[in-house]
């Protein structure tokens, strides 16, 4: 499947992008070199992979979600302008 530069025009459009000629001609050869690799990597054949080999190689990356250092409110208030019942003192912006 080739794309034309009226496609990529269209698509450009559609994404509110401005492209001269040039972007237009360079664009187009662009997806096309995509859409090329694409279509030989589905004509690989994989029958012989195992569908959950990658999953062995996964680990948990996320850390347990343990609070430390905790500040202090009379610390953090101290440079405050205004203040009111340990809370910042901020002024009304709606009426």
């Amino acid at each position: 499947m080739k794309i034309a530069e009226q496609d990529v025009r269209r698509i450009a459009k559609l994404a509110r992008l401005n492209i001269d000629k040039f972007e237009l001609h360079a664009m187009t050869e662009n997806l096309n070199s995509v859409i090329e690799f694409a279509s030989q990597i589905s004509e690989v054949d994989t029958s012989n992979c195992d569908e959950c080999m990658i999953d062995g190689m996964l680990t948990n990356v996320f850390r347990d979600d343990i609070v430390v250092n905790q500040c202090d409110r009379e610390n953090m208030l101290k440079n405050a302008p205004s203040q009111e019942a340990g809370c910042f003192l901020v002024p009304k912006m709606v009426e």
